[in-house]
């Protein structure tokens, strides 16, 4: 018998504005994940007891859409439709809304179980984001959500700001599959964070070291 059982969850955003054949290769590309991260966690003498998962789609003219968070074990069908249901958008030239869909990834109802739990945002995106204040302009609705500067947002990361959720820092993992020489490359001094440049076309690059990474101790 295992001495702990973890209770995962996870959080994928997805940048629509792919070309149709990039997004259905990504698409296919996340239905796999749940199941290699439970493979994962076995290896590392972790088993997963409780896996959940939640869908944000952001990118084109549309607004930020997501999930509730679907219980693996017991909805992985209504996971798997919701995935195949995101469909391709046009890329807009005013906002990619990608940093939205991070925020919003971070405030979700994480599992909050004392220990032995992992919160994990993965973000494929092949858009540049934008710079928090220009992201702020173009979402009034948003206004009061979006963080004014790099500062702010690392509060939030760090879980070191009010009202955001039930997400806790030392349990918190976040995997990049973003351009090259792009201001998500900002990102790159939080903790337990790692990047893939080149977006989803490199998104299979170093997968087990990733993988790694999320089951294990964070270095």
């Amino acid at each position: 018998m295992f001495e702990s059982y973890y209770h995962v969850d996870l959080v994928i955003c997805i940048d629509k504005a792919l070309d149709l054949s990039k997004l259905n290769k990504l698409k296919d590309y996340i239905g796999h994940i749940p199941d290699e991260l439970e493979e994962e966690f076995i290896i590392h003498d972790k088993p997963i007891k409780t896996l959940r998962i939640k869908l944000i789609e952001f990118g084109g003219e549309t607004s930020v859409c997501e999930s509730s968070f679907f219980d693996y074990s017991e909805k992985r069908e209504e996971f798997n439709k919701y995935l195949a249901s995101i469909t391709f958008a046009n890329r807009s030239d005013v906002c990619n809304h990608g940093m939205e869909a991070m925020l919003r990834a971070i405030k979700s109802q994480w599992t909050e179980v004392p220990r032995h739990k992992r919160h994990i945002i993965m973000m494929f995106s092949s858009s540049h984001t934008v710079n928090f204040g220009d992201e702020l302009v173009s979402h009034p609705y948003e206004s009061r959500q979006i963080p004014k500067d790099y500062c702010e947002f690392l509060s939030r990361w760090e879980g070191l700001y009010d009202g955001e959720g039930s997400y806790a820092p030392e349990a918190g993992r976040l995997a990049l599959f973003v351009p090259s020489e792009s201001d998500w490359l900002r990102f790159e001094s939080l903790n337990r964070t790692i990047i893939y440049c080149g977006g989803e076309e490199n998104m299979e690059c170093g997968e087990n070291y990733l993988l790694s990474l999320i089951t294990g101790d964070f270095r």
